[in-house]
């Protein structure tokens, strides 16, 4: 259902940007490492600039995620339990709804699951053979490698990996060749990261943990950001449900110590972005995600092999809910229930995110005929730069350059814009209301169209596309955002 969906909207801003991503390859971004852009640059190569194309990644990320999760469950407490960690990944909505989208986070929950699948596989598995002592610690090795190279939070499961290796039976790995090898292999591979930042002054490590990082510090709101987050992207009946698995885990770690490794796989990831979350005021509620999906297969093994009728009971109620929760979503998305029901005060445009996936195909038929000579196509905020660059993705289609005052991706990949004698188009909408003359500093408008986006009977969305004649080149300089 979520690729039907996809058939019918266009992309959020986050995801316009990654594709951008893909339109640029890199070594690293000033966001996240480069395994998003390597992966949409690939798929949109082969099957052109979509909506699907851009998110069938995702949606093929997640699957994998589920059936390496789905190996976990069952190699640590058998077939039930497996069946039950797929029903309960695909009913938390951080995965059922959050990973329809294209981002860093589909193929970091992909590889994160795989690596648990091949630890628990390594603790139950006592045999020396070729696999166990080459092939399986240097595919352990290059997924952390990859795991990092799709987001920072990737490091973190490298800590579980170590906590494993230095406890208990892993101990023997120390003594394995291709435990070495796999080090070598997750090493080499997250270098072009280092490489990307060594050679841009350390732009990227400066974007996060210093510029958007002005307002940090720990906080109530902070800490209501996350309890609320935390019940909203994973449920409110599934949050405790993963904790009583993990509990179970610690409980039995004599009997099972095989069991152990979901604990070592999630504990310090979330313990972490937990930090990350309280500490920081940007940080969103969905970065524990990866650290929650060990935890599954432990809450699947509470409910199968536990036996009490009110955890399968819970457990169902926790998937109905994040069923309920995604048909609710979708319907809110593909039609005009909201701004067609809710009254003026309740109702505000910006704030439905279903708006933010309707428009840009609309704005760029209208550049296309007020501009047949290409001139540049402008725009005040990233986002915006990277929603027009999808929408005008035709060979024929003008060029797309960001005039925001901070630096952003489109400041590496085409420097900073000047306006020169044949003008430009610049665009913006109700959610930003940029002044162009405020942002390109001599540029004088000369003519405005006006797109506008209507559902349920009222405008949701207006677009403003302004004539610029020719300008003093800008002399403004970027702060960093």
């Amino acid at each position: 259902s979520n690729l039907l969906v996809s058939l019918q909207l266009g992309l959020g801003d986050a995801e316009a940007l990654y594709y951008c991503y893909g339109r640029h390859l890199q070594l690293s971004y000033l966001d996240h490492p480069p395994l998003i852009g390597w992966l949409l640059g690939g798929m949109t190569s082969l099957a052109g600039p979509s909506v699907v194309a851009v998110r069938v990644v995702s949606l093929g990320m997640t699957l994998l995620a589920v059936l390496f999760t789905y190996r976990c469950a069952r190699d640590l407490y058998g077939a039930r339990a497996g069946a039950w960690s797929a029903l309960l990944l695909l009913g938390a909505p951080v995965f059922a709804v959050g990973m329809t989208a294209a981002s860093p986070d589909a193929p970091l929950v992909a590889l994160w699951s795989l690596v648990c699948w091949q630890l628990g596989r390594a603790a139950v598995d006592v045999s020396s053979g070729r696999w166990a002592r080459w092939g399986r610690p240097m595919l352990i090795g290059i997924a952390l490698g990859l795991a990092f190279l799709a987001k920072y939070t990737g490091a973190c499961l490298t800590l579980g990996v170590l906590l494993c290796v230095l406890t208990g039976r892993g101990r023997a790995w120390l003594k394995r060749p291709g435990f070495w090898l796999g080090a070598l292999c997750a090493l080499a591979l997250s270098l072009p990261v280092f490489v990307w930042n060594a050679d841009h002054d350390w732009i990227g490590w400066h974007h996060r943990l210093s510029w958007t990082q002005t307002g940090a510090g720990f906080s109530v709101r902070n800490a209501g950001a996350l309890l609320g987050g935390q019940l909203l992207y994973v449920g409110p009946v599934m949050l405790p449900l993963l904790f009583l698995g993990a509990r179970q885990v610690w409980r039995d770690r004599k009997e099972h110590p095989d069991r152990a490794v979901v604990l070592a796989a999630s504990i310090p990831a979330l313990i972490a972005t937990y930090l990350l979350v309280l500490w920081s005021d940007v940080a969103e509620p969905h970065w524990p995600a990866a650290g929650y999906l060990p935890l599954f297969a432990a809450a699947a093994g509470l409910v199968s092999v536990g036996g009490r009728p009110g955890l399968t009971r819970a457990a169902k109620v926790a998937v109905g809910y994040g069923v309920v929760l995604l048909v609710g979503l979708q319907l809110a998305v593909l039609t005009p229930l909201l701004p067609a029901t809710l009254s003026e005060p309740m109702y505000q445009p910006r704030y439905d995110l279903a708006n933010e996936l309707r428009g840009w195909p609309e704005v760029a038929e209208a550049i296309r005929e007020l501009n047949p000579e290409r001139r540049p196509v402008l725009a005040g905020f990233y986002t915006q730069c990277s929603q027009l660059t999808f929408a005008l993705s035709r060979p024929e289609d003008p060029p797309v350059r960001c005039i925001s005052p901070e630096i952003d991706d489109f400041d590496v990949w085409h420097g900073r814009f000047e306006l020169d004698r044949q003008g430009a188009f610049f665009v913006t909408d109700n959610r930003f209301d940029h002044d162009p003359a405020s942002l390109l500093p001599g540029a004088q408008p000369d003519g405005e169209t006006i797109v506008e986006i209507r559902r349920g009977g009222r405008w949701v969305r207006r677009f403003s596309i302004v004539r610029l004649k020719s300008a003093t080149p800008m002399n403004a300089g970027r702060t960093p955002r």
